[in-house]
């Protein structure tokens, strides 16, 4: 079946019906394409709903038990028809069984899919009916801003209580200040005054600190490890993740010069990956071996459920192949991208954009308006002095005016020169992230200066952002720092808005590199299957026994299970019919279950009877106290006489 096709069937879903073709294009890859039998059961009552289903070709019909324990038919599906889209967006459970009727063909939409495909293009909701701010979707719960639709919170933690007690002493050690001093002056008002101060600035003190360690938190989900650092007085804000799949390394150590670790058990993490600057620490964390062995766990999960995924699509493929689809190798085939040249999206190109996001999924990042404005108000401001200045001297009409006129106009030349170069420095100074790259551009006027560092995102170890000061609190901006693979160095992206969206949108589109990584080793592997089944094609067809498909097959009847009814026990009996795809059909013999010791023995020949002990020489009684005769010794005997 053509890709065209199933986009028209998928077309037919009233979800999807509202979708451009673009996004229709991005939807029909998360589809799988399944082939069931006649008489096979597709799903049973009871059973946990995967996703949704719609049929392309065939007959179902939908089983339900009814009071006294029979199925009863309740429902027909025939091609075009839809069930179970609900189970996209909830847990469901089967209410009837879906037993095959004719040779079906559908299509399967698993939620964990959907929710993937949301995840990485959330732009699909609203066409969808969906709510960008909804999150009734969700399989998990919202734990923190920028979780993922598919990503299960494992760990939300903090440091160890340890980090907020060992600071308890600097409040209390004030109150004791305050109430000597309190003692020691005896004012009237004086002495009041201090006393109620010893109440509150250690009161708000101890609230600071305590606001500190709750700020401070660590996250550990089923794709990243995320570490959450915040100070109120400095205004800073960082954050930085790691991959659970670029982790190749997890030490904990209790520090050994610290008496209150072993105390109260608590340590250090080191989360190490390929690269130097992606390595991540975590001081003062509690339980650190659980810690550790949570996250441990936690790879080898993701590495099962990848390897999972990758068996269930060889697995998929060889049974459409077997059931005869010879279009699945070209489904799985990557499509390929359109080559129009990209271009800004409606509605989000403006003259001072901080975000243009482009026709092919490019996104382009700017430095803040803010930097822009910093650049260019000396220039504006001359340029706004000097039309004052033309403006005056036109009005006067003695030879003042004229020198007014001329200055003003080169004043007014040079506030557009400067304007023009700063103007230029920071709209050619911008970051392009697209699903495969990331690149940094840095541009001069007149080809000063043109800086293009392209960086693959698999290479993408960690990435980091982090905002600083009250001016960036306020008007949000700050840095993105990305860790790469065996460099010391990580890039950056300097005063840009928003950095906390641009991490997410970095560390999204790198997921979804490694998943798509995955998904081309497993297309390669099923491409390496389909090679060798054709191959075995071929060869049957070469000796004449035609395609083995399985519908060639017969399967085992009443009538033949019948015959092995009058077989002895131990015996297994051939049918006469051909049920091996391909090779010609065996005589009906009887063959003896292995493990007899005279399983060839002809029928009614009596069974041999051997003596306790066999003799070593045939004709020889066996005697174990002399040695048998007529055997040539199997070592040469010494020489007596050397």
């Amino acid at each position: 079946m053509q890709a065209n096709d199933i986009d028209s069937y998928i077309r037919q879903i009233p979800l999807f019906a509202k979708l451009t073709p673009e996004q229709l294009q991005l939807v029909s890859q998360a589809f799988e394409v399944r082939s069931y039998r006649a008489e096979e059961v597709i799903f049973r009552q009871g059973e946990p709903v995967l996703g949704l289903l719609t049929l392309m070709s065939g007959q179902a019909v939908m089983l339900q038990l009814d009071h006294n324990g029979i199925q009863q038919p309740v429902a027909t599906l025939i091609p075009n028809q839809t069930i179970n889209q609900e189970a996209l967006f909830s847990n469901e459970v089967h209410t009837g069984t879906l037993y095959v009727q004719r040779p079906v063909q559908a299509l399967k939409l698993t939620r964990e899919k959907f929710m993937t495909l949301l995840a990485h293009h959330p732009e699909l909701k609203i066409p969808m009916g969906l709510s960008q701010s909804d999150t009734s979707h969700h399989i998990n719960t919202v734990y923190f801003k920028g979780q993922r639709e598919n990503e299960e919170v494992l760990v939300n933690t903090r440091r160890h209580w340890w980090a907020f007690a060992r600071l308890a002493w600097l409040p209390l050690i004030l109150m004791i200040m305050l109430w000597v001093l309190a003692l020691a002056v005896k004012q009237p008002v004086i002495s009041p005054m201090l006393l109620v101060g010893s109440i509150l600035f250690p009161g708000l003190t101890a609230l600071y600190i305590y606001m500190e360690w709750r700020n401070d938190s660590v996250i550990v989900t089923s794709q990243r490890v995320i570490r959450i650092r915040r100070t109120i007085l400095t205004f800073s804000n960082r954050i930085s993740e790691v991959g659970i799949q670029s982790i190749h390394e997890i030490n904990s150590q209790v520090p050994s010069n610290d008496p209150f670790a072993r105390l109260f058990n608590y340590g250090t993490i080191e989360l190490k990956t390929a690269g130097d600057a992606g390595n991540l620490e975590l001081d003062l964390i509690p339980n650190p071996d659980q810690f550790q062995q949570i996250i441990i766990e936690d790879r080898k999960n993701y590495e099962a459920n990848l390897a999972q995924i990758q068996r269930n699509a060889v697995r998929a493929e060889l049974d459409r192949y077997l059931a005869g689809d010879t279009s699945a190798a070209e489904a799985s085939q990557p499509k390929n991208k359109t080559s129009a040249p990209p271009k800004p999206k409606s509605g989000n190109f403006g003259y001072l954009s901080n975000r243009i996001e482009m026709t092919n999924g490019d996104i382009i990042y700017r430095k803040h308006v803010l930097f822009w404005l910093q650049q260019t108000i000396v220039p504006i401001l001359v340029m706004i002095a000097s039309a004052g200045l033309l403006l005056i001297s036109l009005i006067i009409s003695n030879n003042l005016g004229i020198v007014g006129v001329g200055l003003g106009i080169v004043l007014f030349m040079i506030g557009a020169i400067a304007y023009f170069w700063t103007d230029w420095d920071w709209r050619n100074d911008y970051y392009v992230v697209s699903d495969d790259t990331i690149t940094l551009i840095h541009q001069r006027p007149f080809f000063l200066e043109n800086l293009r560092d392209q960086i693959l995102m698999e290479r993408v170890d960690n990435v980091v952002s982090e905002s600083s000061g009250i001016l960036a609190t306020l008007f949000s901006y700050g840095n993105v720092r990305v860790s790469l693979i065996g460099a010391d160095e990580s890039k950056l992206f300097r005063n840009v808005s928003k950095p906390q969206e641009i991490q997410q949108e970095i560390s999204r589109r790198q997921q979804r590199v490694k998943q798509s990584k995955s998904t081309d080793e497993a297309r390669q592997q099923r491409e390496i299957i389909g090679e060798y089944l054709n191959v075995f094609n071929e060869r049957l067809q070469d000796q004449g026994h035609g395609n083995p498909s399985p519908n060639q097959s017969q399967p085992y009847t009443a009538s033949i299970e019948g015959q092995f009814s009058n077989s002895h026990p131990g015996t297994t009996t051939t049918p006469p019919t051909n049920t091996i795809p391909g090779r010609p059909a065996q005589p009906d013999v009887q063959v003896r279950a292995f493990g007899n010791s005279d399983r060839n023995r002809p029928p009614g020949i009596p069974r041999k009877q051997f003596p306790s002990k066999p003799s070593l020489t045939p004709g020889v009684p066996y005697n174990p106290d002399s040695p048998p005769a007529n055997r040539v010794p199997r070592f040469r005997p010494k020489d007596t006489q050397s």
